[in-house]
């Protein structure tokens, strides 16, 4: 009798430990398929294929009490680049997974706005600005991505939007662009190059600086400075709703096309974070 009920028993526990292999094998598989989900729907049907979407975090400049530029007559980058951001965002929604750091005319911290594209999971991050300076004359749009020491050394970054000077980076929060630099490179000439191709602007070069946004990015990132809102030729197109659709226009098209990308090692958009 005894024997019978360690069998029982032996087969009871046999059971029940097939069954918690399956549970905990089932839980598994469906974290894995809910982290990919969550992870911007990375896969999804575009005109009848499946295609790799990527999650983007665009940031409109400035915004609230920061102004940003003020034009000759009276036009503020913080308008602008809000505009551009709407316009594009409206472009990739439904087919990307779209950030905006901010949605209105509201200021928001550098820092929360590059924490705001790590806790997104971002693939890129774009940052929308427009140029300015002392001479009127200076027109143009430039691409900066991301560089501390050599930046500073070289003072190839002194027309770029964001004051790098009054903030000191962390060690720990520049290395986390620092592995992202050759991709955020690519992605910057890439952009730059088919910028100045469609809007016809004064090509002011793409160009490495230190700029705190892009530093503790933990994806590819770059800004634009799209046209100088000081020149006034400039500013009378950036005040245009034609040009700012086709700058909107292109950067979809750029996005659109960053699976091509991923041909080249310099800029493969994966997500497991390994450094190049």
């Amino acid at each position: 009798m005894s024997r019978e009920i360690v069998a029982k028993d032996r087969r009871g526990y046999e059971l029940t430990a097939k069954i918690a292999a399956f549970l905990l094998f089932f839980l598994l598989v469906t974290s894995v398929v809910l982290k990919d989900l969550h992870a911007g729907n990375r896969y999804v049907k575009d005109d009848g294929t499946r295609s790799k979407v990527v999650a983007i975090a665009l940031d409109a400049g400035h915004g609230g009490h920061d102004s940003g530029v003020t034009g000759p007559s009276g036009v503020r980058e913080k308008d602008i680049t809000l505009s551009l951001a709407q316009a594009l965002n409206e472009r990739l929604s439904g087919r990307y997974n779209v950030l905006m750091t901010r949605t209105g005319d509201y200021w928001i911290d550098i820092e929360e706005r590059t924490a705001m594209a790590n806790n997104h999971d971002a693939d890129i991050l774009i940052s929308l600005h427009t140029g300015g300076g002392f001479r009127h004359k200076t027109s143009g749009a430039a691409t900066f991505y991301w560089s501390g020491r050599e930046a500073k050394r070289t003072g190839q970054a002194a027309m770029a939007s964001e004051d790098w000077n009054s903030r000191e980076e962390s060690p720990a929060w520049a290395c986390v662009q620092e592995k992202f630099r050759t991709k955020s490179r690519a992605l910057a000439l890439r952009v730059h190059k088919q910028l100045i191709d469609s809007s016809h602007l004064n090509d002011r070069g793409c160009r490495i600086a230190p700029l705190y946004l892009l530093g503790g990015a933990n994806m590819p990132a770059i800004l634009i400075e799209v046209g100088c809102l000081t020149n006034p030729a400039d500013e009378k197109q950036l005040s245009n709703p034609l040009f700012i659709t086709i700058v909107a226009d292109t950067l979809n098209e750029i996005i659109t096309g960053l699976s091509e990308l991923e041909k080249d090692h310099s800029m493969t958009l994966d997500r497991d974070r390994r450094q190049p």
